[in-house]
């Protein structure tokens, strides 16, 4: 029904038995009034295609790979996997497009890979709070041992070989991420980051973020000339993962509780602190 400048409806998102669903017909801003969210029509367009809700569009023969996904597609992500994780090609932005939901499957925004030699890389919605969320999350039932990478990405090629990949969307580990794995209580964080300085430098720095707050810290040695997990086949991906290495930070390569013991036992390795 129009009223005036605005369009009521019953709303899309949820069971509406009386309109509650409102669009502006000049600004295309919405509202649900139910609860159900708001935004700008773009967003709106969005969240259709995310929840699978039909969109009156032109008829086309062009494939997935045709709509600008050619690009994922080259690097072996299969047409089959992108949809299961609703990645579709945004026209308006020029990227490959992320829905990005919390752990307990909020949808809180989108964001954007872009095509291969764009700077940046990845874009991101103003709003989308990227350090209190680890992208994965809402696909893993079990969170004691978590695989971290950078990317979006490298997370879904952990999770296709049945391993808990998470994102952190950038290189470095937010303090409110850290509580948030603390919130799972997750007992093992294995760090899987990039081949490359920044990388290194990265892990360096989680591992001593990580192992501050109590978490089991173990890194994954990648192999030489691959600059991160995406990188490496499929079939070789799990096998990979599980040769890791428990990280070091300068002053051992274990928890900072058994260093003295460590030591103790260095110094007369027949005396009783190496029995348990």
């Amino acid at each position: 029904m129009k009223q005036g400048r605005e369009l009521e409806c019953p709303c899309p998102f949820h069971e509406d038995r009386s309109p509650s669903f409102y669009v502006n017909l000049q600004t295309g801003a919405w509202i649900c009034h139910a609860g159900c969210g708001h935004g700008s029509f773009l967003q709106l367009m969005q969240r259709f295609q995310v929840q699978g809700i039909g969109i009156p569009k032109k008829k086309s023969k062009k494939s997935l790979v045709d709509m600008g996904l050619d690009y994922l597609v080259r690097r072996g992500f299969s047409p089959t996997v992108l949809e299961s994780w609703k990645v579709v090609w945004n026209s308006d932005v020029g990227g490959a497009e992320f829905p990005i939901w919390d752990a307990e499957q909020k949808f809180l925004g989108y964001l954007w890979r872009m095509p291969e030699g764009a700077l940046p890389k990845y874009r991101h919605m103003p709003q989308l709070p990227r350090s209190k969320l680890l992208f994965g999350a809402h696909r893993l039932q079990d969170r004691k041992e978590v695989i971290l990478t950078e990317g979006p990405l490298d997370a879904i090629w952990i999770q296709e070989v049945g391993m808990p990949g998470l994102a952190m969307l950038g290189a470095y580990l937010a303090e409110d991420q850290i509580r948030l794995l603390a919130s799972w209580r997750t007992q093992k964080v294995v760090l899987c980051l990039d081949n490359d300085e920044a990388g290194r430098l990265a892990t360096e720095i989680a591992t001593k973020q990580l192992r501050a707050a109590g978490f089991w810290v173990f890194r994954v040695e990648l192999p030489s000339g691959k600059k991160d997990i995406q990188e490496v086949p499929l079939t070789q991906a799990a096998n990979v993962l599980q040769q890791r290495h428990v990280c070091f930070n300068g002053a051992g390569l274990v928890p900072h509780r058994y260093r003295r013991w460590l030591e103790k036992a260095a110094l007369a390795p027949e005396s009783s602190a190496w029995k348990y």
